[in-house]
């Protein structure tokens, strides 16, 4: 296998340019942001690829999962606030589905059928029995979709 050294300016100039796109709500390469960070990862790890990328594979993960996240947060909050009557703005990641929701039992078990629905995926009995709060939902979706 061929040897690749990727010098931090040009890591840092891939990052860089994504960043920008990003920030300009444009595409990277003509791609979608997700698919230019992926293509980003795969140039900086392709074949045995030696140089100080560590920071930038960090940078590309951390970006992954934060647009990942905020997909299924952009989906769960307004099924939460329609649930709840509560405003979308005024609803927080920290809120208790109960104690700040006003959900009951039920509430959580259409909440559930309405997420099974939406992200195509099956909630075994009993798997929604540890998820308190509107951050709890998000992050049992971002384990269970792909």
């Amino acid at each position: 296998m061929k040897q690749i050294v990727r010098t931090q300016q040009e890591i840092d100039a891939v990052i860089d340019k994504a960043n920008k796109s990003f920030n300009e709500g444009s595409a990277f390469k003509g791609e979608s942001y997700e698919a230019g960070l992926k293509s980003m990862y795969e140039w900086l790890t392709q074949e045995e690829a030696y140089g100080p990328f560590d920071e930038a594979e960090g940078t590309i993960n951390r970006a992954l999962y934060n647009l990942k996240r905020d997909r299924i947060k952009k989906v769960v909050l307004p099924m939460i606030a329609e649930k709840s009557s509560m405003a979308m703005v005024n609803i927080k990641e920290d809120h208790g589905l109960q104690n700040d929701c006003g959900f009951d039992s039920m509430d959580e078990i259409e909440l559930m059928i309405l997420l099974e629905n939406e992200f195509s995926i099956a909630i075994p009995d009993g798997a929604f029995d540890s998820v308190k709060t509107v951050a709890d939902v998000i992050d049992y979706l971002f384990n269970k979709v792909q």
